[in-house]
């Protein structure tokens, strides 16, 4: 049939158009009967509708074949596919809009929707589409989905020019996003695919609802590494399937509080893979269960730092670029955790895994908020950076050391706690002013070595198998009334190198096994070692200026080792002084308390000159 079709009179009438080739050239066509309309009812039927047509009168439209317009609209109401469909509105030259105003059901048929490759030739559908075989957008400008698409076998676009946009839940089994400079959106609040998923469009691929809160599922697993921009929204779920998004001249930017898991209905999880920078003023949260790997290759809140990370469980986990983040937390990890570049938080830092490494310039800086760092079976080991980790308070628990003697882990901290419970050491290097506080620090299994640029402050208990302290300033205790400061089963060595170790209102208070070694570099008029507790031994390694008290017994000592000193004095208990073996020797030393002369028998008390008195 050719010619012109006048569809202008109402009723409740049926109108089939059917057979291989119909084509009306006259004015847009109208349907105004209110019963049902048929448009082709073979694959192979062909109908053009040369000036466009508008068919939201009938009750249903059945379609199928070929129903096309030269450039101008295709405005569908109801529709049901009764065989394979392709509506096509640039059959002669550029091309026409479809418009869906009313649902469309599939019944299993495919259907084909080409526009035109130019603007304005657009696919909107304000009404749901679902039960297709496949859903083919083919060349278009734009494609808008408002409603649904749901139950659908396979969803393919092969081009666009400007982009593919599901504003509401997406089915499928298969989707299909074939290369071009277009974009492609899911946006909405929740959406599954079957199959695995390859965005091959390189303009830009939006997941999840704008305003954030929806949940979209990939049971297969995606990988987004050709756009250069992915925006994430909510939550993006795989049952233990990989994710990979994004590559190294792009960009992942997130516009909601994100979560990618890849643990829904599998908790082994599998990779998330995070190959460019991670950028947006939200919450980032991910989770790859026992068994995938986390690696982020770009920095996160490269450009705009984001409001905080968290990782649920992962494998093992790298950040390989510089990150600032609000707090950053991870609260499980079965392999290792590898920071290689500097995380910079606003938020506290807390990182549980089986092993915790700072490679090279990585490195974590808290500012005044808190770090705390669980090797669950292995080690915390730092980097190159000139500090490790910056922080008011520092929590580090291992079960085979922190740091080394070649690599001690390098700090700027104000409070430390740390434990270690199978073996190796806990080396530590702080600048500042460090206060052992909290639990304290323990070390059963090896040795504990502090260094400090200023004051270190026993608050906590230290208990190691050996300890070596080194102030650059003084060792110090608080007012713990006389509890045990220092515990090791074999030696011990404090360094104060221009400060006390202990002061006479607040003396440290110790029980070493082995020998203990002191040095205590602070000139000053009293005392420069002040200590309570007990000892296997012990070794004065300077005798500057100043008094050396001990205000208990000393078990196992032997008084042959006070013969070191030479311008100080060591006070003890008259009861442990042996009148046969040893004796004091002063030399130009003045006293200021005359009090504690009493400890000493004065027929055991040599000197050149006696000042003071």
């Amino acid at each position: 049939m050719t010619g012109n079709l006048d569809t202008s009179y109402g009723g409740s009438y049926n109108l089939s158009i059917t057979g291989s080739s119909n084509r009306f050239d006259g004015d847009f066509t109208f349907f105004y009967n209110t019963g049902e309309l048929t448009i082709g009812d073979a694959p192979g039927d062909k109908t053009t509708f040369t000036k466009g047509v508008y068919t939201s009168g009938p009750s249903m439209t059945n379609i199928a074949g070929t129903i096309e317009t030269n450039s101008q609209p295709l405005d569908l109401g109801d529709v049901t596919l009764k065989a394979n469909t392709i509506l096509n509105t640039h059959a002669l030259n550029s091309g026409g809009v479809i418009n869906f105003y009313g649902a469309l059901t599939g019944q299993g048929y495919d259907l084909t929707l080409t526009t035109g490759h130019v603007s304005g030739a657009d696919i909107l559908a304000y009404s749901p589409l679902s039960g297709l075989g496949t859903l083919t957008i083919n060349d278009v400008d734009m494609a808008i989905f408002w409603e649904p698409v749901v139950n659908t076998n396979t969803v393919s676009v092969i081009n666009a020019l400007s982009y593919v946009d599901f504003l509401n839940e997406l089915t499928t089994q298969t989707l299909t996003v074939s290369p071009g400079n277009y974009r492609f959106y899911l946006d909405g609040l929740t959406g599954e695919i079957t199959n695995p998923v390859t965005f091959l469009n390189t303009a830009r691929v939006g997941l999840g609802y704008e305003s954030g809160g929806g949940t979209l599922k990939f049971d297969g697993g995606f990988t987004a590494t050709a756009p250069l921009r992915v925006s994430l929204f909510g939550s993006i779920l795989t049952p233990g399937q990989e994710i990979s998004i994004g590559n190294s001249l792009g960009i992942i930017d997130m516009g909601a509080d994100t979560v990618l898991d890849t643990t829904y209905n599998s908790p082994a999880g599998a990779a998330i893979h995070l190959l460019t920078t991670v950028d947006g003023a939200y919450a980032l949260t991910l989770n790859a269960g026992t068994g995938g790997d986390i690696t982020a290759a770009g920095a996160i809140g490269g450009l705009t730092p984001i409001s905080g990370l968290t990782i649920s469980d992962a494998h093992n986990v790298s950040l390989q670029a510089a990150s600032t983040t609000g707090a950053v937390t991870q609260n499980a990890g079965s392999g290792t955790t590898t920071l290689n570049g500097v995380v910079t938080s606003g938020g506290d830092v807390g990182i549980t895994t089986q092993v915790i490494t700072l490679s090279g310039p990585g490195s974590i800086n808290a500012g005044a908020n808190s770090v705390t760092l669980n090797a669950q079976t292995g080690a915390i080991v730092g980097g190159s950076a000139a500090t490790d980790i910056t922080a008011a308070n520092l929590i580090l628990s291992a079960a085979t050391g922190v740091g080394s003697l070649g690599n001690p882990l390098l700090t700027m901290i104000n409070n430390l706690q740390a434990d270690n419970s199978t073996s190796g050491d806990i080396v530590v290097s702080n600048t500042g002013d460090l206060n052992i506080n909290g639990s304290g620090i323990h070390n059963l299994y090896g040795s504990v070595n502090l260094t400090g640029s200023s004051n270190i402050t026993l608050t906590s208990a230290l208990t190691a198998l050996d300890a070596n302290i080194i102030a650059h300033g003084s060792i110090l205790d608080d007012a713990d009334h006389g509890a045990v400061d220092l515990t090791t089963t074999a030696d011990a060595r404090l360094e104060a190198t221009t400060g006390t170790i202990g002061t006479p209102a607040l003396p440290l208070t110790f029980d070493v096994g082995g020998t203990f070694s002191l040095l205590a570099g602070g000139v000053t008029d009293m005392f420069s070692i002040v200590f309570n507790g007990q000892v296997g031994n012990i070794q004065f390694l300077n005798s500057p200026p100043g008094l050396f008290l001990v205000n208990d017994r000393i078990s196992g000592g032997n008084p042959q080792q006070l013969s070191r000193l030479y311008q100080g004095i060591f006070l003890l208990n008259q009861d442990e002084i042996d009148p046969l073996h040893q004796s004091f020797f002063l030399r130009g030393f003045k006293f200021w308390d005359l009090n504690k002369l009493f400890y000493i028998p004065k027929d055991l008390i040599q000197w050149d000159s006696y000042l003071g008195i």
